[in-house]
């Protein structure tokens, strides 16, 4: 755990600009990065898979698109860094979070007449 007792959870697109150095703001992010105490930096599921969406998205990529196995090689030498920590989902987190949307509609509404 950092010492400030906080993990940073940072979005996917600042992972990206983390380890890609051809990124616009590459030199930002590594400058973060650089000064991240051990334990700081979090990554979740969602993070973790939208990087990977990224790397490997021509689209983003261009010319340096990444393939899948190449995407994951990068993302663990990013997770073996000791700043960086993966946050488990609890184990009921699916029941809430179904739980919690369970007031919408089965019609693809919120349970409003607007939709």
């Amino acid at each position: 755990m950092p010492a400030s007792g906080g993990i940073k959870l940072a979005d996917a697109n600042v992972w990206l600009a983390v380890v890609f150095s051809d990124h616009l703001h590459h030199p930002q992010a590594k400058t973060w990065f650089e000064v991240q105490g051990d334990a700081s930096c979090g990554f979740c599921r969602v993070t973790q898979m939208a990087l990977l969406r990224h790397l490997t998205n021509a689209k983003i990529m261009g010319s340096f698109v990444q393939s899948q196995q190449d995407a994951w090689t990068n993302y663990d030498k990013l997770a073996s860094d000791p700043r960086v920590v993966f946050l488990s989902e609890p184990p009921a987190l699916e029941t809430a979070f179904r739980s919690s949307n369970s007031h919408y509609g089965t019609n693809g509404t919120n349970g409003t007449n607007g939709g």
